[in-house]
């Protein structure tokens, strides 16, 4: 079970929330919303950060999206952001995608695409995924 927590640090409007996401084999100082310039175009993403494999001392880019309800549209408008802005990263990427309710159809997606699911009440969906297959990796 991976305890996210959503802090607001004093003095800064809820527009501005940083998540601290502690992961088990990831050291991560803090996930923010931020934009990534590709030509002339800005890609927006709710969680961006980097973080270092704890095993390996690898670098990790984490890019995340926060929504409450994740659908299967939601799921396939992430990866294809993925895609956009996959080019500009120069780490291995870690993704994720934080909800309150995450959809049958878009699990299965982000199975098959390799994104890590969490959800509301603060458990990575490890159980029914592959969460030991990447602690042993990692």
């Amino acid at each position: 079970m991976l305890p996210v927590g959503i802090s607001r640090p004093q003095g800064k409007p809820a527009r501005h929330r940083e998540a601290s996401v502690p992961f088990p084999f990831i050291k991560v100082a803090v996930l923010s919303r931020d934009f990534i310039k590709i030509g002339s175009k800005q890609i927006e993403l709710n969680a961006l950060g980097e973080g270092i494999y704890t095993k390996t001392g690898t670098r990790v880019i984490i890019v995340g999206e926060v929504k409450s309800n994740i659908t299967l549209k939601e799921t396939k408008k992430f990866i294809n952001t993925l895609k956009a802005i996959e080019p500009t990263l120069k780490s291995e990427v870690f993704t994720l995608l934080f909800g309150f309710r995450i959809h049958l159809d878009a699990r299965s997606l982000a199975k098959k695409e390799g994104i890590h699911l969490f959800v509301s009440y603060g458990k990575e969906l490890h159980q029914s995924f592959f969460y030991q297959e990447l602690r042993a990796a990692h």
